[in-house]
């Protein structure tokens, strides 16, 4: 009751404050209605501002997420389609490998006899062998016969060349060209199919002929010796070692005697 009482008392005071406030406020109105405005302003401001970014940052989580669930679904679609190429390859590796196994099995079995044909290359190749053994022995055969023909022709080619060589034959006194004493003395006299030059020309100069020669001596005939120094005129002096089937052999025979005779 005190403060009522107190409060009725000081009531015109209160009455004629109120006024002033009043009469205050109304000249401060547009200062505090443009303050009210520019708070107003910067709230509003602020406000739509934090609402654009809560809206952006939902719309970079929703982007986020979306693009995660279609990079997943991408990837797990690339996956699928690596492990059902892997298991397409496979497959058809295996494929061809069974068709390959069947093919063979059916080609040995029904289109060609293995057996047959194994029997058939043997037989080609016996024949092959004994073809390639005839094929031997004749061609053996014709170079025998070649060499022995060569051989008769160059015998017959020495007959002839001996022939009026009856001068180079040792006498009692002196010995011939083919009939060195240094010949003899270190055994290497010259001989054609294991008879000496001398006994050639010895018998062609007592009106004979070269004796006939075995197979053994047309086999291997040789010359062996050394040529001696006759009127000055130096001969050739290797060892008659060459076979006498060479015809150029008894054609290097005739120019020697020749160059001696002359």
């Amino acid at each position: 009751m005190a403060a009522v009482a107190k409060l009725w008392s000081e009531r015109g005071d209160i009455v004629g404050n109120y006024f002033d406030l009043q009469k205050t406020a109304g000249n401060h109105q547009d200062v505090e209605q443009a303050a009210a405005l520019k708070i107003q302003t910067r709230w509003r401001g602020f406000y739509v501002r934090v609402h654009l970014w809560k809206i952006l940052d939902s719309t970079i989580t929703i982007q986020s997420h979306l693009r995660g669930h279609l990079g997943r679904k991408r990837f797990g679609n690339h996956q699928r389609n690596v492990a059902r190429g892997e298991r397409d390859h496979y497959f058809h590796l295996a494929a061809k490998e069974v068709q390959r196994y069947w093919r063979g099995y059916y080609s040995r079995k029904y289109v060609h006899n293995f057996s047959a044909r194994q029997q058939y290359i043997a037989r080609i190749l016996a024949a092959g062998n004994t073809l390639r053994e005839h094929m031997h022995e004749n061609f053996e055969k014709q170079k025998r016969d070649l060499e022995a023909e060569n051989q008769a022709k160059a015998f017959q080619s020495f007959d002839e060349s001996i022939k009026g060589m009856h001068h180079l034959v040792s006498t009692e006194t002196i010995p011939g060209v083919y009939n060195s004493p240094y010949a003899a003395a270190f055994g290497n006299t010259p001989t054609v199919a294991g008879i000496t030059v001398e006994e050639h020309l010895r018998n062609t100069a007592g009106g004979g002929t070269v004796p006939a020669l075995t197979t053994e001596a047309l086999t291997a005939p040789t010359i062996s010796g050394t040529v001696t120094k006759t009127k000055s005129v130096t001969l050739a002096t290797p060892p008659f070692h060459t076979s006498v089937h060479k015809e150029e052999l008894f054609e290097d025979y005739q120019l020697k005697t020749q160059k001696v005779v002359g």
